[in-house]
């Protein structure tokens, strides 16, 4: 095979890898979108606050400790305009830096929004993306999507706590 063959035939297989992807992330934010909310118990927090900031919010905690029932409170406030992606979802994987992009663009592409308003992104387990940061910073920097990512909060073997990503 020649060089350009072999070019020819990588790019392909880039093609159908990447339609596979977003075919996937459809599937998902359709049953996201076809699907109710569980029932949640109200926090007692503040957090009717934090959606019109413009920061991201980031929601860190122990394993089992209700970030994403949280999350969930928080969709229902919002309302309209709300995207939620469980990243644990396997039929995401393998998740790569394009991942979120792929999410993103089978939203854009596929489904109906308020295009005059901002969007609300809830990305569940977002440590399981790498270079996840520079999704969320290029959005942020534009301002037209309100983030709001859970990240995992555990302790090793030797009972230290730590964050599973370096931010």
């Amino acid at each position: 095979m020649s060089y350009l063959q072999d070019k020819k035939h990588l790019n392909i297989l880039y093609i159908e890898q990447n339609m596979t992807e977003k075919t996937n992330a459809i599937v998902v934010l359709k049953e996201w979108f076809e699907s109710n909310l569980p029932e949640t118990i109200e926090r007692e927090v503040a957090y009717r606050d934090f959606i019109p900031l413009k920061q991201c919010l980031g929601i860190i905690g122990v394993r089992r400790a209700g970030k994403t029932f949280f999350m969930f409170q928080l969709i229902k406030e919002i309302k309209k305009n709300v995207i939620y992606v469980n990243l644990e979802d396997r039929r995401l994987m393998p998740l790569t830096e394009k991942s979120l992009d792929t999410i993103y663009e089978a939203f854009i592409e596929n489904f109906d929004y308020d295009k005059n308003e901002r969007l609300f992104f809830f990305l569940d387990e977002v440590q399981n993306v790498p270079s996840w940061e520079r999704f969320v910073r290029n959005f942020y920097d534009k301002g037209t999507i309100k983030f709001f990512y859970l990240r995992l909060f555990f302790e090793d073997s030797e009972n230290r706590a730590f964050h599973s990503t370096n931010r």
